[in-house]
């Protein structure tokens, strides 16, 4: 997945609501990129990717943040070229978690407040000519 537009973010078409769950991305760049989960209701734009809403939850590894409500806080190791980012959620704990390579970053994320009617989706945000 490449972005040529100044700024792009994706929702995937499966979604979790209880349980375990991960995903992982490799990225082919590593530049500004916002990787995590979103729920339908976290509405994307040229300006607002995943995180930038409260219905969406992202690790930056180039910025070195975590991002939810267009919120961040320090987090995480500088990602690179080729790094595996894995994106976890504990829905019944309402924990997100993020892993490099394997090797887990710690929770970023806690009490994440979830609704009956909410799915949250593997998501991600790319700035202009980054890849995963």
């Amino acid at each position: 997945l490449e972005n040529h537009s100044e700024f792009a973010s994706v929702r995937a078409n499966a979604s979790v609501k209880s349980g375990r769950w991960m995903y992982e991305v490799m990225l082919h760049t590593a530049g500004i990129m916002q990787i995590g989960w979103a729920s339908k209701r976290c509405m994307f734009s040229v300006a607002d990717g995943v995180g930038d809403s409260p219905n969406s939850y992202a690790y930056d590894g180039a910025r070195l943040v975590h991002w939810n409500n267009r919120l961040y806080q320090g987090y995480g190791q500088q990602w690179v070229q080729g790094d595996v980012i894995g994106c976890c959620f504990d829905v019944s704990r309402g924990e997100i978690s993020f892993t490099r390579n394997g090797e887990s970053l710690g929770v970023a994320f806690t009490n994440i407040r979830r609704r009956a009617d909410t799915s949250f989706y593997p998501a991600l945000s790319l700035s202009q000519n980054e890849c995963v």
